[in-house]
Order: C-alpha cells, then structure tokens, then sequence
C-alpha cells in the first residue's frame, strides 16, 4: 500500500476571507448595508468565493455549452452574451433544472432571461477575479508537489501554483464541513482518466474552489469535486463526473458526463450547515409616495401602497421560503426559488433567489427585512431586482416576524431578550406549520389582518 503524504496547513485567515467582501462587484451588494458581508455567520461557510447569481448555475459559459448525449446533468445551465444556439447536443430530458438563453435559440424548454445572465457571468468573472486576490496560507502551499500532485492529502487551505498543475493519481482532501479550499493556478488543470478528487472528515463539494488561468481538463471516467471558476474552457472527457459547478469564461463541453450541482450527491455540497435554525415571515405594504388622500373617515391616508408576503429561512439544512410582491404600478414580483438567506444583525434578515417578474423575466431579487418589535411598528421592507428596479420603506400595515434567533433561547447576538417582542425562544418548535405560516404571507392583499 502506498504511503500518502500529509500536508498540514492552517486554517484560511479570518481576516483574509472576509476582506473585500462588500467590494465584490456583486449586484446585491451595491445598496446593502456598510457592514454587510456576503454568506455572513455560518449560514454559508465564511471564507468561501461569493459567486452571486453565478451560483445558481451548475454549468455557466460566455461561449456555449456542448455536449456529446447522453449526460446527465443536475442544475440549471445557460450561456451569455452568446445566442442559445451555443447550447448543442443538450436535451431537455438530459437536465434536471433550467436551461437559460439570452434569445429564443437553443433546446425547446429554455428559458429566455437575459438580464439575469448578464448579471450571473458578471458575478462568476467577479468570484475569478477575488479567488485570485487571496493570499495562499503559507509557504507550505506554495506550488506543492512542482504541480504534479501525487498520493496526496490536503488540509484546508489556499494553494497557488505559478505554473500548470497535473492530478496524477487519487487526490484527498481532508477536512470538515466548515473548511475551505482555494486552488489558484497559473495555469492548466489536468485530472488524469480514472482517477478521483476524494473528499473525507465531512469535506465538502461546495466549499471547494478552482480557479484556473488556462484550459480545464477531467480525463476520461474521472471524478472531481468542487466548483471549478476557469478563465478559458472546461472540457470533461467521456464519462468524467463532477459534483460542484462549471463556471467557464469561454466553453464548456460533455461527453457522456454526470454533473452534479454542489449537494446532490454523497461527496460534498453547499446545503449550508444548520447552526441554528433561523427564519422569518412577514407581510404588509409600504408607501410608493407620500401623496395622501383623505378616506371616508376624513383622516389622511397613503393610497400609493405596494403590498407584499415574504418568507425566508432554513430547514433541514436548506433554504427555503417565497416572495409575492405588487407595487400596483405596473410591477409583481413571484419567486421561483430562494438561494441565499443571510443574518445582517440580530434584527434584519436577507433574502436572495430568482423571481418571475410580471409573469415574464427572470430576475434575481434581494429582499431585506427587519423586525422592530411588535406589532410592526417600525418594521421595514426593501427589494431590490437585478434590472436595478428597487423599493423600500417602513411598514405602514401588517407585520415582519422574526423567528429562532441563533443563541441562547432567551437572547440574540446583541443581547436584546425575547420579551421585547421579538420570537427568540421556539428553538425545538420549528415544524412544517412554520413554513406554511410564511408562505400564507404571501397572499397579503393590503387590508389589515388579512393575509
């Protein structure tokens, strides 16, 4: 039996991951708050490379997608600026997901949605560009094994290399589902056929990055974990698998492959760690204006109201929840799905995913709720859509609750205790009723208590 070589590093710095956060490039961070970090708390591990909306892709390309059939493919795909006719060989039955083109070519069950595109390849050359920046660990893992990776075990860390690197035999890396791995190399990425990326101790798919200056290449029968941020191609040779994600700045291309999106299979994921379980419903409306007119009452009244319902959180690891959104003034707002759910501080919440916009455009959205106290009062809503359409204000009816706190039963993380009106002690109390009750909130129609 061969005798593996164990390269110890340390843990990624604190200070490294979280620096340049908020300067991201990313969309949903240009009207987000000065201390707002993406993936902030454990809900998504710290340290990882915020993809943005690129993350919604287990395959994204500026160049097109092609693909010797059958594949089979667990994620949603899709090109741009290129046209859908770029997307060649793939079908519909090969794609548990959503086909995303630019224009109305490509595989009869696209799904037309350009202005998401644009921002989801703009939010994978922005993860390329801050895999890059980050310092590797130590001097321990720079340009391991000359580039040439033999019977090894890596720690979690970041590696860089200056030069083109080969997985020559079986790869492991060892570590827990709070750990990350950065790969930054100045060069290609060669996966020898047959042979696999490994992951023990709970490692995760999700938390693993490549990012990769030149050609990207999974030899034949290979397996490969992590997400995969190349400046040129991706190419899987005949039945190559991944579990992770194939972000190409030019082409990907399959031959009888299996590609899984992180967290569909046994090897790893980005199903976040459930530290706790957080969640928050609410609805109402807020004021499009400040016209007021006098009601039948004779008291002044705001008649210029967007309503909403909105639901956010996580169970059994996964994010879930729904937004309904009117402004009556020519814009609604459904959610398709939710992808990211993030604590900004112990009062306010973040919601991210894809919506239907008007019953036509996929968009992503960005909602951020928080809870004042009870009932309402103070309580504030804001969205904002990646076509830069955005609305905010303070509730002038209905409610935002905030649910299950991370902490102690009776605190959150600033101390304020749950008897100030605020649903911090229910943490073994969380049950399917719970989410029903968040998803009726997006049935609000404006008047009030009816939900």
């Amino acid at each position: 039996m061969k005798r593996r070589n164990v390269l110890t590093t340390l843990a990624v710095i604190g200070v490294v991951l979280i620096a340049g956060c908020s300067k991201d490039g990313n969309w949903f961070n240009s009207n987000a708050p000065e201390n707002y970090i993406p993936n902030a708390f454990a809900l998504q591990v710290p340290g990882s490379v915020p993809l943005g909306v690129s993350g919604d892709f287990v395959i994204l390309s500026k160049s097109g997608i092609s693909d010797v059939p059958l594949s089979v493919i667990t994620g949603n795909i899709g090109t741009s600026p290129i046209s859908g006719s770029a997307i060649t060989g793939v079908t519909c039955p090969e794609v548990t997901g959503t086909i995303y083109t630019v224009d109305a070519s490509g595989p009869a069950c696209r799904v037309i949605s350009p202005v998401m595109l644009t921002t989801a390849v703009l939010d994978m050359e922005t993860a390329y560009t801050y895999a890059s920046g980050i310092a590797a660990t130590s001097a321990a893992t720079v340009n391991v094994g000359a580039g040439s990776l033999i019977d090894l075990t890596l720690a979690p860390g970041v590696y860089e290399w200056g030069t083109a690197v080969t997985i020559v035999t079986d790869l492991t890396l060892n570590g827990s589902a709070t750990d990350v791995w950065i790969f930054k190399v100045a060069g290609t990425l060669d996966m020898a056929s047959a042979k696999s990326v490994i992951l023990t101790g709970g490692a995760l798919a999700g938390n693993i990055f490549w990012q990769v200056s030149g050609a990207v290449t999974l030899g034949t029968t290979s397996h490969f974990e992590g997400v995969i941020l190349a400046m040129t191609n991706i190419a899987m040779r005949t039945g190559a698998s991944i579990n992770g994600r194939l972000l190409a700045q030019t082409f990907v291309s399959l031959d009888h492959n299996t590609v899984n999106v992180s967290g569909t299979s046994g090897g790893g994921g980005t199903v976040p760690p459930v530290v706790c379980r957080d969640f928050v419903t609410g609805g109402g409306w807020i004021s499009g204006s400040t016209v007021t007119e006098s009601n039948k009452h004779g008291k002044n009244e705001n008649k210029d109201k967007a309503t909403f319902g909105v639901s956010g959180g996580l169970k059994n690891g996964n994010y879930w929840g729904q937004l309904s959104f009117n402004d009556h003034k020519g814009v609604t707002v459904k959610s398709i799905n939710v992808t990211n759910y993030i604590i900004i501080d112990s009062l306010t919440r973040q919601i991210e995913g894809l919506s239907l916009v008007n019953g036509a455009d996929t968009l992503a959205y960005k909602v951020v709720v928080k809870d004042n106290g009870e009932k309402g009062r103070n309580d504030s809503f804001s969205l904002v859509l990646s076509n830069n359409y955005n609305i905010s204000g303070t509730l002038q009816g209905g409610n935002i609750q905030l649910h299950l706190v991370c902490g102690d039963s009776n605190n959150d993380h600033n101390g304020r205790n749950k008897k100030e009106g605020h649903d911090y002690g229910r943490k073994e109390n969380y049950s399917d009723n719970d989410e029903k009750e968040g998803n009726g909130n997006c049935n609000y129609n404006g008047s009030k208590k009816q939900y």
